[in-house]
């Protein structure tokens, strides 16, 4: 169980003429770069319901936004930034579609874009490689129709708080390569239909997640090539902290694909 590399889409170059498809409705995945004007003729494809832009420069970002504000239609949008070094800069969205359900964003974010807190309908969001420095937590945590969150290389802190009362829905969280993350707090109340958790390669991760125990729907837990230590006080038989996941189905490691089951 391997993560895909950054660049596992290479997408295509545009069309010229690709702007005059007014009904469009699904357009994936498109280089961005060196394509500043075909970015700023997207705002000509209102009805677009899917879209996937791979290779977006920094400079590029305010444009393609303002293009994604003309979308009302929208219910997923997949952004990668040119390389793990280039920055998305997505800040100059001010009024995404109120339709959005699925969004995917691969590269660093220097701040999390504030307009997704707005997003009524999302129900799934991938942050991949984002670097973030704040916790995005905060931000997601109230979004009333979230079912799977997946976070790789996605924040640069040492600890997650779920808190009381948040995140209602999710149902998947997947937390990968977070490599300062020490604890995760699960406060009780929080992630009341959380089905499924994967943990993977977060090296540093000390104890087991806090309030493990308080979350009764969880079926299954995913190790996936983390330390040893770890690994081993979730075994149900004479692991250290066998009590508290007793309640999961199946738990799972994976190490170098080789698979071990700890239920």
């Amino acid at each position: 169980m391997e993560s895909a590399p950054f660049d596992i889409v290479q997408g295509f170059k545009a069309p010229k003429g690709i702007d005059t498809l007014k009904n469009l409705q699904k357009l994936s995945f498109v280089k961005a770069s060196g394509q500043h004007r075909m970015i700023q003729g997207l705002d000509n494809i209102t009805q677009l319901r899917k879209l996937g832009i791979v290779e977006l420069a920094e400079e590029h970002g305010a444009s393609l936004c303002l293009s994604i504000e003309k979308m009302p239609n929208l219910h997923s949008l997949n952004v990668t930034s040119l390389n793990k070094e280039e920055p998305l800069e997505l800040d100059a969205m001010t009024n995404p579609s109120p339709l959005l359900q699925r969004l995917y964003l691969r590269g660093p974010l220097e701040r999390f874009p504030r307009w997704v807190s707005s997003l009524h309908d999302l129900e799934r969001i991938r942050l991949k490689w984002s670097s973030l420095t704040e916790n995005p937590i905060a931000a997601l945590q109230n979004l009333p129709n979230l079912t799977e969150l997946q976070l790789l290389d996605a924040y640069t802190g040492t600890q997650l708080d779920f808190n009381s009362g948040k995140f209602q829905k999710l149902k998947i969280l997947d937390l990968e390569q977070l490599k300062q993350l020490r604890f995760i707090i699960m406060e009780d109340g929080t992630l009341p239909c959380l089905q499924k958790l994967i943990i993977r390669q977060c090296n540093e991760l000390e104890p087991v997640p806090v309030g493990i125990d308080r979350l009764h729907h969880l079926n299954e837990q995913h190790l996936c090539d983390m330390p040893e230590k770890f690994v081993a006080q979730l075994k149900k038989n004479g692991g250290q902290f066998c009590r508290l996941v007793h309640h999961i189905l199946c738990i799972h490691s994976y190490n170098q694909g080789q698979l071990k089951d700890l239920s």
